[in-house]
């Protein structure tokens, strides 16, 4: 190969890795978009379903928080939507700044949020709950004001599938809500 060659050649192959370099970048942008919900910047339903068959499979114990914005429809009805979005966005930081560094938070559906908890007991995921609720209550959203949610926690132990858990949680969340809701429960 004459040098001329030889230096369109490691052009190529500069270009070629160069382009390469970028479709990975565009591939990794991609999957997370797929696992994150883009109001919110929380993992969404389908990196949930991903995360639980992982702990399933594993037969990981762990624990369930499944809470829900108190009355939001009225918060859409009255103010829009777009008030109804950033209140969403800073519920979202509150779940964030309330929660440790290894649970992990989902958008679970429109003003449902799901936080799985590691190495815990009923007490810690009561406390834990107990602190995002409180976290809530205290603060002001802009142009709404107050807002509560409530809460349902279970366990999710070895005989329990992530799907069982999550409905036990679900129970527990609908008690809350027949409580009179801005509470925490825990199935048992």
């Amino acid at each position: 190969l004459h040098q001329d060659e030889l230096g369109r050649l490691s052009e190529d192959i500069d270009i070629a890795i160069k382009e390469f370099d970028s479709l990975e970048k565009e591939k990794r942008e991609v999957e997370e978009m797929a696992q994150i919900d883009q109001l919110t910047n929380l993992y969404n339903r389908h990196y949930m379903k991903s995360l639980f068959d992982r702990l399933d499979s594993e037969s990981v114990p762990f624990g369930v928080i499944l809470l829900d914005i108190d009355y939001f429809k009225s918060i859409n009805d009255t103010y829009g939507h777009q008030v109804g979005d950033i209140a969403l966005v800073k519920f979202s930081k509150i779940l964030n700044q309330s929660t440790r560094k290894n649970d992990i938070i989902a958008r679970w559906g429109g003003e449902e949020f799901l936080i799985v908890v590691s190495n815990t007991s009923d007490a810690m995921l009561i406390d834990i709950a107990e602190k995002i609720r409180e976290a809530i209550e205290s603060t002001l959203f802009d142009k709404v004001g107050k807002i509560t949610a409530s809460f349902g926690v279970s366990s999710c132990r070895y005989d329990l599938s992530s799907k069982e858990a999550i409905e036990l949680a679900d129970i527990a969340l609908y008690r809350a809500k027949e409580g009179g809701r801005n509470r925490v429960e825990l199935y048992r």
